[in-house]
């Protein structure tokens, strides 16, 4: 068996855990022990397999390959408590996990270009991108006219800044804002796993932050979200954790 462990993350974090664990677990031939992700209804669907007890090993992230670790897992109960953020481990899978992760709100495709602008936690991690990533972002879409924002912080100066020059403010709930981004046309990412799982599941054409080291960055072994199909654009260094 295949355990997810509740990681008490946001909805990404929790999408980054049920994915992993559910592709060790059809890897095993295992059946999966895990909790069903909110807005996705095809996650309450959980797969059949073989049932181990134990003994029990523990998985808490994913730099290993899939492979190694369903070899180490193999002959035991497998739990995981993690973030599993390389996307190493779901490029292969996208057309299984785009089933597995069709949203409730079902996405409308749309002309918009959707800018995710996360700052709150952000702000104090460090982790908040500048007005200059957006904007080159839209030159590398070239310059689209229809801007909507979906953000967690609607006042924020960078949100009123875009606000001031017609795009359109969205602050839904979280699965209304997920809805949006998957059906736009062009999107510009924030670090947000969040705003990561709208746009992996998309079709839009996307623009991903590039840090040249920490955390998110080609360097990180462990967090990095690099989709080589997507425009990456150059943000400088970001703290680490």
């Amino acid at each position: 068996m295949v355990k997810v462990e509740s990681n008490g993350g946001r909805l990404g974090n929790q999408m980054f855990a049920y994915a992993f664990g559910r592709l060790l677990a059809e890897h095993l031939g295992y059946a999966l022990d895990a909790s069903p992700v909110r807005g996705f209804p095809m996650t309450c669907r959980i797969p059949r397999g073989t049932v181990v007890a134990e003994p029990q090993v523990w998985v808490r992230d994913g730099t290993e390959s899939l492979e190694a670790i369903a070899a180490r897992c193999a002959g035991r109960c497998a739990r995981l408590r993690g973030y599993f953020e390389r996307a190493c481990h779901y490029l292969p899978h996208i057309e299984r996990l785009r089933e597995w992760f069709a949203p409730a709100a079902r996405p409308h495709a749309s002309a918009q270009t959707i800018l995710h602008i996360r700052a709150t936690d952000f702000i104090r991690f460090g982790k908040m991108l500048p007005r200059d990533y957006y904007l080159q972002a839209l030159e590398a879409l070239g310059n689209p006219g229809d801007i909507g924002i979906c953000t967690d912080d609607p006042r924020h100066e960078l949100v009123q800044y875009f606000r001031a020059r017609g795009a359109v403010i969205h602050h839904q709930h979280d699965l209304g804002d997920f809805a949006l981004m998957m059906g736009a046309r062009n999107l510009v990412l924030s670090l947000s796993t969040f705003a990561w799982w709208a746009a992996f599941l998309s079709e839009a054409n996307v623009v991903q932050p590039a840090p040249a080291a920490g955390w998110r960055s080609a360097l990180d072994p462990a967090h990095n979200l690099t989709n080589p199909a997507w425009i990456g654009i150059p943000c400088g260094h970001i703290c680490d954790g």
